[in-house]
């Protein structure tokens, strides 16, 4: 597991196609009636990149920053992070209310408006997600009733890996928690052969196709 960044190469089309795995599993009855139930508890993002130039210039090779990109991390064995520029980052963000008695909160996010009493992540009905990839520490705040507070990292809260929080004493029942902060998704190559087109003398074109994996 690798903690390098996708590199931002230029030549990257803005068109990217960006898909959402979330499986279900359906059974009829004798009666006719359907019953369906989700598989995974969180989906699973897809991303095709498509690169028109590519440059091999020592000055400016996104050609060879791929390909050993590539390389470094044995093509589909192992995972690195990547920035998904409209899903990175949020700002006062809810992640879960206080009850008084639990103490380790996932950070979430959502890209629906949720409402007054959202429904976090696993249960449906807000759109929340985990994300599992902070990156560097988050700002937390804690809310009782007076406005949100900002919480003093190792004196309020610890951050765990894969962005669990865990506060040092339990927020109140009726506590509303938000952050602040950016993130990555965990991902690997989703395919096999990375395979590139050179268009011009020093400039290749071509694409790669990653997918998000959940720790």
């Amino acid at each position: 597991m690798s903690n390098l960044v996708f590199p931002a190469l230029t030549g990257l089309l803005p068109g990217v196609r960006r898909g959402r795995l979330q499986p279900s599993k359906t059974q009829t009855a004798a009666s006719g009636k359907r019953y369906t139930i989700r598989r995974w508890l969180c989906p699973v993002h897809t991303y095709d990149l498509d690169f028109n130039y590519l440059r091999t210039a020592v000055s400016t090779d996104e050609f060879q920053q791929l390909l050993n990109f590539v390389a470094i991390h044995g093509g589909q064995k192992d995972s690195f992070l990547y920035t998904d520029p409209p899903d990175s980052s949020v700002t006062a963000h809810k992640f879960g209310p206080g009850n008084a008695s639990t103490v380790a909160f996932q950070l979430q996010r959502t890209l629906s408006t949720p409402g007054a009493s959202p429904t976090f992540w696993p249960s449906l009905g807000s759109g929340y997600e985990p994300v599992w990839e902070p990156n560097s520490a988050p700002l937390i705040y804690k809310d009782t009733g007076g406005g949100p507070v900002l919480q003093t990292l190792t004196t309020h809260y610890t951050v765990g890996a894969n962005g669990l929080i865990t506060f040092v004493t339990a927020p109140a029942a009726g506590a509303s928690l938000t952050w602040t902060g950016t993130y990555y998704r965990r991902v690997q190559f989703d395919q096999e052969s990375v395979d590139l087109e050179q268009i011009v003398f020093g400039a290749w074109k071509g694409s790669v196709k990653l997918i998000e994996v959940i720790p």
